[in-house]
């Protein structure tokens, strides 16, 4: 396993690519600032994943200054690249996948709440990303006793210490 990835490293500080760290790192924050902010809907989204496939091409062509491993900031920007484009991808498929506004999820395109409870899983299975929706489980009535029982102990608590 650790050959692996020492092959993945090697084969990054020493990949002969055109694209700059800083600025596909920028790139990167744009898009997802832009297209899958606060306010999401799907053509934004849509174009979002096309410009996240452009930077995974891009990424594959990085070039990095200077070979070391120590002290290299292209080197630390392009392993913060790797680690980002597995969330970006997550995140734009999830928003996609989830066809309402939930939470701090806001779709103006369906700016209203399902009544339905479900999670959106995420998780790669090879070079893919995969995506799964799951009911949401209703917690038992014992668990939800519990749960009130222990925060009102927790409020007895900070009174009572005062």
């Amino acid at each position: 396993e650790l050959n692996k990835y020492e092959k993945e490293l090697n084969l990054l500080i020493n990949n002969n690519g055109r694209y700059n760290p800083k600025e596909l790192r920028s790139e990167l924050q744009t898009v997802m600032w832009n297209d899958v902010g606060i306010i999401r809907k799907s053509s934004k989204l849509k174009t979002a994943l096309k410009q996240l496939n452009d930077i995974k091409n891009k990424f594959k062509k990085i070039k990095i200054k200077g070979k070391e491993l120590a002290n290299n900031e292209d080197f630390v920007i392009a392993l913060d690249i790797k680690n980002l484009l597995i969330p970006a991808e997550s995140v734009i498929g999830s928003a996609l996948m989830r066809k309402e506004s939930r939470g701090a999820h806001f779709r103006s395109d369906y700016p209203k709440e399902k009544s339905k409870l479900y999670n959106v899983m995420c998780y790669r299975k090879g070079s893919k990303m995969v995506l799964k929706t799951r009911a949401v489980a209703k917690s038992s009535g014992d668990i939800a006793r519990l749960l009130r029982s222990e925060m009102k102990n927790k409020v007895e608590h900070k009174i009572g210490a005062e």
